[in-house]
């Protein structure tokens, strides 16, 4: 079963453009090195790093071709992933270890494009209760400017 696999996926990349195959080739790469249990896909195939400053998280993420939307810019999704990862991952080290959390909400203000090498996140909690965390989050262009800022909301739920 596994060689068909293979041979599929190599009958699929034969008509593909160099870019996508460095795109495919990038992405399955990251997930071969990255085998870190705790880090999501996403977290890997993005390339997310994790940086704590005393009470704040930075994450940061490569600007590459597989984040562009067609206009060549950060998709504002992406954007919207690395804030809900951030200040997820934020909330999650402040709860006790058999709890998990959970996004409840979510708010984004875009406020420039997001382009260059890698954008940077920096998360902190602003409340933690007994049933909610609420963090604040900015994602900053590797020049220090602010491309979006965001608060979240995280249910803290028992972990299964």
């Amino acid at each position: 079963m596994q060689k068909a696999s293979i041979q599929e996926i190599q009958d699929l990349l034969i008509n593909l453009p160099n870019e996508d195959i460095e795109i495919i080739h990038n992405v399955v790469k990251k997930l071969v090195l990255n085998k870190d249990k705790k880090n999501t896909y996403i977290h890997k195939i993005l390339g997310m790093e994790n940086e704590w400053r005393n009470d704040t998280l930075i994450m940061r993420m490569p600007i590459t071709p597989l984040t562009h939307n067609t206009l060549g810019a950060v998709h504002g999704g992406i954007i919207a992933t690395l804030l809900d990862t951030t200040m997820g991952t934020h909330a999650n080290s402040s709860i006790l270890p058999e709890q998990a959390t959970v996004t409840v909400d979510l708010q984004i203000r875009y406020l420039k494009v997001a382009n260059g090498k890698e954008l940077i996140c920096k998360s902190r909690i602003i409340q933690k209760g007994k049933n909610i965390v609420v963090t604040e989050g900015k994602v900053l262009k590797e020049d220090g400017k602010v491309c979006a800022i965001a608060t979240g909301s995280f249910f803290i739920i028992p972990k299964k």
